[in-house]
Formats: C-alpha cells, sequence, structure tokens
C-alpha cells in the first residue's frame, strides 16, 4: 500500500501521514527545506521500507523556505509553508501525482503573518491553518473542492514580557486537534499559553469557534513548542522550549486541558527542546533536545497517569531534528520534525 510521508529535510523537518494512494510503488518521501525560490527546495524521494533505500523521483522550485509540509489526509494533495520573515510569507497548495510522484501548483495566498513555521489540515480537508511565529497570528484557510486554498482569515495574539528576549511578544509554534478532532489548539511559545477552539461545521462547511476557556496558562517561561496526545485520547503531553519540560495534562471530553505533571526532558537548561511523540502502543514518550543533541525516553505508567524518565540517548548528527518513531512495533517509518 503506498503511503506519503512528508520528510522535511536537513535543516528542516520530516513529517509522515497515512494517506494511502496506490497499491503499487511503497512509499514517498516528500523533502523540504531553507532555500531560495530558484532552487528545489521540496523534493520528491522513493522509498523502499525493506531495504532502506530512497532515490530522487522529482523536485518544485518556485517556493522560499518550504520549511513545513503536510499532505492532506486524502493523500491528493500537499501544502508547505514558505517560511519567510516578510510580505511574501505564504503557503502553497499542490497536487500530487502518485503515479510518478510529481507535484503541480495548485495556488497559493499569503499568510499575513510572517515566518509561518507549522501548517495543520483538519481530517475532511476543509481547513488548513498555519502558526505564524514572528507574525504573532495563525491564519485560517477554507480548503476548495479542488484543494485550493481561499483567502486566509487571521487570529492575531497579544501579549508578552517586554524584558525578555525570547518572550517579549506571541510566537505561534503549532497547530494540532484533539484526537477526537471537536478541538483545534495553537500554542504560543512567546505568551506561554495554549489557545482553544471549537471547531464547528454548519451546512457541511468546517470553521472555528472561540473555546471556553480560550486558552490555558501555563507557568512562566514554559514556552509551549509541540504536542502529543495519548493513544487513548485521555492524555496530552507538551513540551517546553525554553523550560526543557515536558507537561502532562488530563484531556477532558470537552476539550479542556488539566496539568497534572512537569517533568524535565532537558536537564542541561540549553533552551532548546524541540518535538515529542508517543510509541503508537502508548508505552514510550520520546522528545529531543536540540541544542544538547540528545533524545530524551519516558515510560507511561497509564494506571497513575504519569511518565518516568528511561534514560537520555545522545545523536550526534549536527542538523537540529526532532524524531517521530511512527510505528515502534517492526520499526517501519522514522520521522522528523523541524526545529528552528
Amino acid at each position: 500500500m503506498k503511503k506519503i510521508t512528508g520528510l522535511l529535510g536537513m535543516a528542516a523537518t520530516i513529517l509522515c501521514c497515512n494517506g494511502c494512494i496506490s497499491e503499487e510503488a511503497g512509499m514517498y518521501l516528500l523533502v523540504g527545506s531553507y532555500s531560495s525560490s530558484a532552487e528545489n527546495g521540496i523534493h520528491v524521494l522513493s522509498f523502499d521500507e525493506e531495504k532502506g533505500e530512497s532515490h530522487l523521483v522529482s523536485g518544485m522550485n518556485g517556493i522560499a523556505n518550504p520549511s513545513f509540509l503536510v499532505p492532506a489526509y486524502n493523500g491528493k494533495r500537499i501544502y508547505s509553508v514558505s517560511e519567510t520573515d516578510d510580505e511574501t510569507a505564504s503557503l502553497f497548495a499542490y497536487s500530487f501525482n502518485s503515479g510518478n510522484g510529481s507535484l503541480q501548483l495548485i495556488n497559493k495566498q499569503p499568510t499575513n503573518g510572517t515566518a509561518p513555521c507549522h501548517v495543520w489540515v483538519d481530517s475532511f480537508d476543509q481547513l488548513a491553518i498555519t502558526a505564524n511565529y514572528n507574525g504573532g497570528s495563525i491564519s485560517i484557510f477554507p480548503i476548495a473542492t479542488d484543494g485550493s486554498l481561499q483567502e486566509a482569515i487571521v487570529e492575531k495574539y497579544e501579549g508578552g514580557n517586554p524584558d525578555s528576549e525570547r518572550q517579549s511578544c506571541p510566537h505561534l509554534h503549532y497547530i494540532y486537534s484533539s484526537p477526537s478532532g471537536e478541538y483545534v489548539y495553537a500554542n504560543d511559545l512567546g505568551t506561554d499559553r495554549i489557545y482553544k477552539y471549537n471547531v464547528v461545521t454548519d451546512n457541511e462547511k468546517t470553521h472555528l469557534g472561540k473555546g471556553t476557556p480560550s486558552y490555558f496558562q501555563l507557568p512562566a517561561g514554559e514556552g509551549p513548542r509541540h504536542t502529543t496526545f495519548h493513544p487513548n485520547g485521555k492524555y496530552a503531553y507538551t513540551i517546553g522550549e525554553l523550560s526543557g519540560n515536558v507537561t502532562v495534562f488530563t484531556l477532558s471530553p470537552d476539550g479542556n486541558l488539566d496539568p497534572i505533571q512537569t517533568i524535565a526532558a532537558d536537564t542541561l537548561s540549553a533552551a532548546g527542546s524541540a518535538d515529542i511523540h508517543l510509541s503508537p502502543n502508548g508505552k514510550f514518550l520520546y522528545a529531543s533536545n536540540r541544542i544538547s543533541h540528545c533524545m530524551v525516553i519516558f515510560t507511561h505508567k497509564i494506571r497513575h497517569c504519569y511518565i518516568s524518565l528511561i534514560n537520555h540517548t545522545l545523536y550526534i548528527v549536527r542538523v537540529h531534528i526532532a524524531v517521530n518513531i511512527n510505528t515502534v512495533l517492526g520499526m517501519r517509518t522514522l520521522t522528523m520534525y523541524r526545529t528552528c
């Protein structure tokens, strides 16, 4: 069965989705980068899961800094940010040909918020949302039936500590949904907040409504970056880029996050924690620290709701990456995410 795996590469990200495409070829890797629009910033590679071999299939230029991309749930389209720090910052929509591995531009829309560093697409392929790091905002794009992006609705945030070097203003970093798909969250590194939205469907159209409460306040200096959920849908885990902590939350049926544990993932206070993911069986939690070049592995005690440290694993690769094991049993795919 054919799968698309987004892999944003050497100075960028890798992300994976189980969009099933065809029965013939194995898997595609989509590799993005920080590059000029004149270069092939996105590369498509074929990947042989049994041999662990990849081969370049095609490339795509015309986009600057495609640092994070995500496949649509139907596997037929790809959405990529153009992470620039000026008015050219945009979200690009591509169609993906599973027969020959080629990409074709559908359209692009400005984010109207600088440095979009993450993009999320809902499970019905009706909304794409970017987290605009330097813009202090999120951009909500309705998706048309042909996959094209409509004009963005921008949600701008306020707050921050003027005396803080890293938290003087909002820095939106990550967009994600609850396991049920009923709620969407936005992690703001700059204000130590996780914003909550309700997913509303009217006349078969999806949009966001303000959550209750509208945000969850974390302790000062946490810098929430990425979040993952337990497969049972009852717990969430957020890594703080600045604190180096992992915060464990219970997730209530109404989408509220209640902290129950905080544990250090970065014991060196390097202020560079990056990504966090659970194994599919929910037993192991992986957190990465890019400045100290280590992976931290926790075990999850489901009976007691808490996590405990197993070990720190150093990795030598100097590029700043975070790693997500998509399938621990059998080790079928390894997914890495950009850290900037």
